[in-house]
């Protein structure tokens, strides 16, 4: 096992939003991942390679992420889309389903989401995602934060990688 200070894991980094056109992709490493601080629940590749994130076993799913509103169009529509790859023996997924959230502050958008649908082994966009519309006149500092979560169940689950999060401009 890893030592660290926390069990959970915080990139050294700020986060940073690779831009391409109007998409913005996230590395996993970049991700605040509870429970990631801890080899036995995740992996969790140098922050960097483009590696996903493996989870293990957890059975309290949080991976969440922030991005200052300075680095998105003022005004425009974006949508939150997770890349993620579910191994051949993924486990603990049924009728446990994720929800994805992004928002500012308490307004946040949630879409559900059951992980348990997708094709195994094949990297594949979590086809439901919330949108948030980012405002005109930000104040200095403001955040979108955006998340996957399955903390509800409290039942085991593991062998999913997530590979990216990309933000799009509708």
């Amino acid at each position: 096992m890893t030592t660290r200070t926390s069990p959970h894991y915080k990139p050294s980094k700020p986060l940073v939003a690779a831009k391409n056109g109007n998409r913005w992709v996230i590395k996993p490493c970049s991700l605040e991942i509870i429970w990631g601080g801890d080899d036995r629940y995740w992996r969790i590749p140098k922050e960097e390679t483009d590696q996903p994130v493996e989870l293990l076993q957890v059975s309290w799913l949080e991976v969440t992420g922030s991005l200052g509103v300075d680095q998105l169009p003022k005004g425009q529509e974006l949508m939150f889309k997770f890349n993620v790859r579910l191994k051949s023996d993924a486990f603990g997924w049924k009728n446990a389903p994720v929800y994805l959230s992004a928002g500012f502050g308490r307004a946040c958008s949630w879409k559900k989401y059951d992980l348990s649908l997708l094709k195994k082994e094949t990297i594949v966009e979590v086809p439901q995602y919330p949108r948030v519309k980012v405002p005109t006149n930000p104040a200095p500092g403001d955040k979108i934060h955006f998340g996957m979560y399955e903390i509800w169940t409290g039942t085991w689950k593991g062998g999913l990688f997530i590979h990216d999060v990309v933000i799009e401009a509708v």
